[in-house]
This record gives structure tokens, sequence and C-alpha cells, in this order.
């Protein structure tokens, strides 16, 4: 099995990403994608590590509109998550000093 996320969202945003979805490209498939691993019971969506950055860049580098703002809640979860594991990894791999060395 495939390592995954999931990531609660709050009513409003679960609604918004669950609206139909018109046209094809890009924008599109992951939305179609994140709608298929959504649970609506919960609200939460189980999102495939390999998955995480097209979310991201979808989000974040084409601009402002529609797709981005249905996107930007899962995008701002996965960035906070990504920078906590950064911050712990961080703290693990500094070096240890002696003081006063």
């Amino acid at each position: 099995m495939s390592p995954s996320v999931d990531i609660e969202l709050n009513p409003e945003e679960f609604d918004a990403l669950m609206k139909p979805i018109q046209g094809q490209g890009g924008f599109q498939n992951v939305l179609g994608r994140l709608q298929s691993w959504a649970d609506p019971g919960t609200r939460r969506v189980y999102i495939l590590v390999s998955e995480l950055e097209p979310i991201v860049r979808h989000a974040t580098k084409y601009g402002e509109g529609g797709f981005q703002d249905r996107l930007r809640p899962i995008a701002d979860e996965v960035k906070a998550l990504v920078d906590s594991v950064l911050r712990r990894l961080t703290r693990r791999s500094a070096p240890i000093t002696a003081s006063g060395a």
C-alpha cells in the first residue's frame, strides 16, 4: 500500500472540493482524484504522498481562480505538514556540540 496522508476539511472547504467539475485539464484531473479519495462521512481526504506535489503546484503556481480556491485549503494543510516534518528533521540532524567548545 502506498503511503498517504489524510486531511480533514471544514464543511465549507469540503463542499467546495466536492462541487461538480466542468471541463477537462490538469486542475480538473487533480480535483477528480481528490474527490475520489474524499470521505463525506468524516470530511477527510486521503491523499497519496505521490500526489502532494501536484496538488500544491496546481493550487499555487497557476494564478487565481475557482479551481485554485478549491485546492488551496488542502495545499495549505500539505505545506503545513511538510514544514512540520522539515522542522523535526532539522532538529534531529543538528550537530551536537560541547558547551564552550
